[in-house]
């Protein structure tokens, strides 16, 4: 028998549109689920009627739903509903190419938008969400900032050399004039916007775990470095849907962002200090071993073998016969310059980002990123997953300890138990160890924000996006690999982490008793939209249960053993031999 299906009709726009948003999407599931059923197995008129029925009500439940999240309205209670986190309204006019293939400089992006429309089987609710998410886009670094200038005026130099101007193509004359944004470090108005829409679809998404206050920390200093705290206060603001004038003029430049944020928007419950010394699992820098980590695998070290290896010589060379045919003499570009004309690519596009109206945004591709061709961009963008993989993933030997403190604190929350404190790693005990700073109850949203560098490990530690080692041989991007960084921890990305609680209906399921009545539960992982396999390392489950299989959930208690280790220090003393 076909599904019931059904629409709510809203009686009023901003508090229906939650309702509404996650209707349509049980109507799609819903329609996806019985499309086995529909499908033309014979050749009878019935059958055929009833699969066109179902395309027609499907296609139908789609432009409704995407009718609903491109909306425009002026203010926050009815602006743009937005199912994917904002990426559909966040990234419109951004190619996929180059701007999926920036690793950590590429803005958050649906991965699997079709995941975004995956529901819970209908007897299980998540009880537990664990948003651990990047600070939004912001101005490059300082030591960054230097070296791209460094860049930039030896390309402007050798193109204000050449004496036919005509010979020039559009991108080489961009680059003659082309000045760099002289902020640093900070958080750009289309990086709250980020963090804005990340927090709203996180109440529309979640509508019942959004009836209780979300429990926010970051880490950072207000005196000094503030992007990360900055990054809560937006995603606060987003989930309670307050008012931001981001396309007023007040709020174009990183100053106004960090202004209007301490004039008019909550502070995170927790922030933790990044002062030298301080034990902060969301930012470890008290791990003697990795900081003094020198050589090839490395970050910079594995960037450059690569480099040496296949960019150079292909992109380089590319490069370098364009500008040569354009009349630009006397240039040898080097892997550096190459790698800081793809960053600015994607900086100067994201700080150039018009905020409009209705909490959208214009975007115009910086003219850097028109130096390389389409095909440029699968080598380039290696780079920075073969840095972050030696820098903060599988190939940093001390990954484990660097990482397990977040997941020391995620298991005792999923378990709704106070966390271990002793042997302490990189947990703050002053912290942890007060139940007013670390609830570890069900029926809320608990959302950390924090750095790439601090993300990768928790991920790799965890066992998420595991897969052959990444090699810096020539030609290595044309490998499959698991870990694209772009997937992990672009700017704004998010790595969810849901506690899912299911009645005795899940099936294979080993049941509890608790208040009267059988349950199982789960885990569930998406990240930045995609939802994750089970048949991984993640979710040690044995191969042959179904239950690992069933809705993209992991046993909880399979997903805790795989944490055992975070409980003591055996990783953590690897830091101080």
């Amino acid at each position: 028998m076909a599904p019931a299906l059904g629409l709510l009709a809203p009686s009023t726009a901003t508090d229906a549109f939650p309702q509404l948003e996650t209707r349509l999407v049980s109507i799609l599931a819903a329609i996806e689920s019985t499309a086995a059923l529909t499908e033309p197995a014979t050749t009878t008129t019935t059958t055929t009627m009833t699969a066109m029925i179902y395309q027609a009500v499907r296609r139908l439940s789609a432009w409704l739903l995407l009718l609903l999240v491109f909306s425009t309205h002026s203010d926050a209670s009815s602006a743009p509903q937005s199912y994917d986190d904002g990426s559909a309204i966040l990234n419109r006019g951004l190619a996929s190419t180059p701007f999926r293939r920036l690793g950590q400089y590429s803005p958050r992006f649906a991965v699997s938008p079709a995941d975004y429309r995956t529901p819970l089987p209908d007897h299980c609710e998540t009880v537990q969400l664990h948003s651990l998410e990047r600070h939004g886009a912001r101005h490059l670094t300082k030591s960054a900032l230097k070296s791209a200038s460094a860049t930039l005026v030896k390309l402007q130099s050798s193109i204000r050399a050449v004496q036919d101007l005509s010979r020039l193509l559009p991108e080489h004359r961009f680059v003659k004039d082309a000045s760099l944004a002289n902020a640093s470090d900070s958080l750009i108005p289309y990086g709250a916007l980020q963090a804005w829409y990340s927090g709203r679809s996180a109440a529309t998404r979640f509508p019942v775990l959004a009836k209780a206050v979300p429990f926010a920390r970051s880490t950072g200093d207000l005196d000094g470095s503030d992007r990360v705290i900055l990054t809560a206060q937006y995603w606060l603001a987003g989930f309670h849907g307050q008012d931001v004038p981001f396309h007023s003029a007040p709020l174009d430049t990183s100053d106004a962002v960090r202004t209007f944020a301490r004039a008019s928007l909550p502070l995170p419950d927790v922030i933790f200090s990044e002062h030298d010394g301080q034990n902060n699992t969301l930012h470890v820098d008290t791990c003697p071993a990795a900081d003094a980590l020198t050589g090839p695998d490395t970050e910079d070290g594995a960037q450059a073998l690569f480099t040496n290896s296949t960019l150079l010589d292909t992109v380089g060379r590319r490069l370098d016969d364009r500008l040569r045919t354009a009349g630009v003499r006397n240039l040898t570009l080097s892997g550096t310059d190459l790698v800081n004309l793809s960053n600015l690519c994607a900086f100067e596009t994201l700080i150039d980002a018009e905020l409009l109206p209705g909490y959208r945004v214009r975007h115009r591709p910086s003219g850097f990123c028109s130096l390389f061709r389409d095909d440029d961009w699968e080598a380039l963008g290696y780079v920075y997953d073969v840095g972050k993989y030696y820098g903060a993933g599988y190939g940093n030997p001390y990954h484990r300890a660097l990482g397990q403190g977040y997941l020391r604190e995620l298991r005792a929350r999923l378990t709704n138990t106070a966390p271990v404190l002793d042997p302490p790693t990189s947990l703050n005990t002053t912290v942890d160890g007060d139940p007013a700073l670390f609830p570890v109850d069900d029926g809320r949203i608990y959302l950390d924000t924090s750095h790439d560098n601090e993300i990768g490990p928790m991920v790799a530690a965890l066992g998420l996006f595991d897969g052959p080692r990444l090699s810096t041989a020539r030609d290595a991007q044309l490998r499959p690999r698991a870990w694209r960084f772009s997937h992990i921890a672009p700017f704004g990305g998010k790595i969810e982490i849901e506690k899912v609680r299911c009645r005795a209906r899940a099936p294979h399921a080993e049941q509890q008793q608790q208040g009267g009545g059988a349950r199982s539960e789960y885990v569930r992982i998406r990240a930045n939209g995609q939802l994750l396999s089970t048949d991984r390392s993640w979710c040690p489950a044995p191969p042959s249960s179904r239950r690992r299989r069933h809705a993209f959930l992991c046993p909880l208690d399979a997903f805790v053993d795989r944490l055992t280790f975070v409980q003591t220090d055996d990783e953590w003393q690897k830091c101080y031999i």
